[in-house]
C-alpha cells in the first residue's frame, strides 16, 4: 500500500527537502571513497608515465651513442681508404652504357706485364779502360740550358768517349765501351784543376795545356750557332792536347772522375 505525502502528513516542500538532504548525505558518505580511488589511479598513471619517459630517454641516449660510434667507424674507414671511395664516385659519374667498356679497358691494362728493364748499378758497371792516346774523345753537339741562380743561359756540350778497339766492333752504342758526357765550361775548368793536382802529386814532367777561354768566341754574350761552333773547336783542341800530353800517363780514371 502506497502512502502519499498527504497521507503521512508532509507537504510537498518538505518532501523535496528530505530527498535533497538524503542525496547530499549519500554523496558526502560515498564521494570521498570515489575521490580516493581516483587519486590512487591518477598517482599510478603519473608513476607509469614517469617510468615510461625515463625508459624512453635512456633508450634514446643509448641509440644516439651507438649511432655516433658507428658514424665515427665509417668515417675512419673512409679516411683510411680514400681511393676506393674516389673510384666509386668517379665510376658512378660514368654513364651506365660506358661502364662495361671502361671496366674492360682497366682489366686489360692490369693484365699487361711490367716492362723488362735490365737495371745496372753505376758503381757495378765495368767500363773499358784504355790509354787516353788510344781513346776517341769528341766534343759534339752544343745546347743551351738555364741554371738556377745564373741569369744568363749556359752552353753545354755533349762529349762522347769511345773506347772501342775497332770501329766495327760495336754496331750500336754500348755503355761499356762508349758513353756520352754532358759538360759545361765549368766542367772543363774542373778537369784542368784535377789534372793539375794529379801532376803535382806524382811529380810528372807533363805540362797542362791551356783551356783557351780567353779567345774571342768566349767573350761573346750572344750565343748563336757560330759562337758555339768556335767554342766547340777550342774545347776539342783542349781535349786533343790532353790526349797527347797525358796519353801514356794512365790518367784515364782521373779524366772520368772530373766529369
Amino acid at each position: 500500500m502506497t502512502l502519499s505525502s498527504v497521507q503521512i502528513g508532509l507537504n510537498p516542500h518538505e518532501s523535496k527537502y528530505t530527498l535533497t538532504y538524503g542525496a547530499g548525505l549519500i554523496l558526502v558518505l560515498v564521494g570521498p571513497s570515489f575521490l580516493l580511488k581516483y587519486e590512487q589511479y591518477a598517482v599510478q598513471q603519473v608513476g607509469s608515465l614517469f617510468v615510461f619517459g625515463l625508459i624512453s630517454f635512456l633508450t634514446f641516449i643509448v641509440l644516439s651513442k651507438l649511432t655516433h660510434t658507428q658514424i665515427n667507424i665509417i668515417k675512419v674507414s673512409r679516411a683510411q681508404q680514400p681511393s676506393p671511395i674516389m673510384h666509386r664516385s668517379l665510376y658512378s659519374a660514368v654513364p651506365a652504357p660506358m661502364r662495361p667498356i671502361i671496366r674492360k679497358r682497366r682489366l686489360a691494362r692490369l693484365r699487361i706485364a711490367p716492362p723488362n728493364v735490365n737495371r745496372v748499378a753505376d758503381d757495378q758497371r765495368n767500363r773499358a779502360e784504355m790509354d787516353l792516346a788510344c781513346a776517341s774523345i769528341r766534343v759534339g753537339k752544343a745546347y743551351l740550358r738555364s741554371v738556377p741562380g745564373i741569369p744568363q743561359v749556359q752552353d753545354y756540350y755533349i762529349v762522347r768517349v769511345d773506347c772501342r778497339q775497332d770501329s766495327g766492333q760495336e754496331k750500336h752504342m754500348n755503355p761499356v765501351v762508349m758513353w756520352d758526357l754532358s759538360a759545361s765550361i765549368r766542367e772543363f775548368y774542373r778537369l784542368r784543376e784535377k789534372l793539375a793536382i794529379e801532376v803535382q802529386k806524382k811529380h810528372r814532367n807533363v805540362s797542362i795545356p791551356t783551356l783557351g777561354t780567353e779567345s774571342y768566341s768566349f767573350m761573346q754574350s750572344k750565343l748563336n750557332n757560330d759562337v758555339l761552333a768556335k767554342r766547340r773547336e777550342v774545347l776539342q783542341a783542349f781535349l786533343t792536347d790532353i790526349q797527347q800530353d797525358f796519353g801514356q800517363t794512365q790518367a784515364f780514371r782521373q779524366f772520368c772522375q772530373a766529369f
